[in-house]
């Protein structure tokens, strides 16, 4: 008799092929994937080539550059924490981690988080990351 969670699982491993097909779609080299469920890892995986060169493929461990994806993600992850009341907008980034401008050591001090994730510093992007 199958539990909830193998029944998940069965139906998440019949998406393989279509996660192959939107791969090959979009002409991704690779992509990698995974479902957390209840805080646990349900499902994984991985599909295509991490070095297509040398026909290596990629797995679950093929490390991605992620871009602009990141600015989302650490906006989401800031906004649950100031909704839990352990972050503010207004708090300084000096104040969770260790920032400073070498071009204006001033913002460096003064930069709040809602200015990094809006990109109000008047830094130049590579100074901010």
């Amino acid at each position: 008799m199958l539990t909830e969670l193998d029944a998940l699982q069965k139906r998440l491993e019949a998406l393989r092929p279509l996660i192959g097909r939107l791969r090959e779609t979009t002409g991704a080299a690779s992509v990698t994937f995974g479902v957390l469920h209840h805080g646990q890892v349900v499902f994984q995986g991985a599909d295509g080539w991490r070095d297509a060169a040398n026909a290596l493929p990629a797995d679950v461990n093929t490390a991605y550059m992620i871009g602009s994806t990141m600015k989302a993600m650490m906006a989401s992850c800031c906004g649950m924490l100031v909704e839990e009341g352990k972050l503010s907008w207004n708090d300084r980034l000096a104040q969770h981690v260790p920032f400073r401008s070498v071009s204006d050591p001033t913002v460096g001090e003064r930069a709040a988080i809602h200015d990094a994730l809006s990109h109000q510093t008047g830094l130049a992007q590579l100074d901010l990351s």
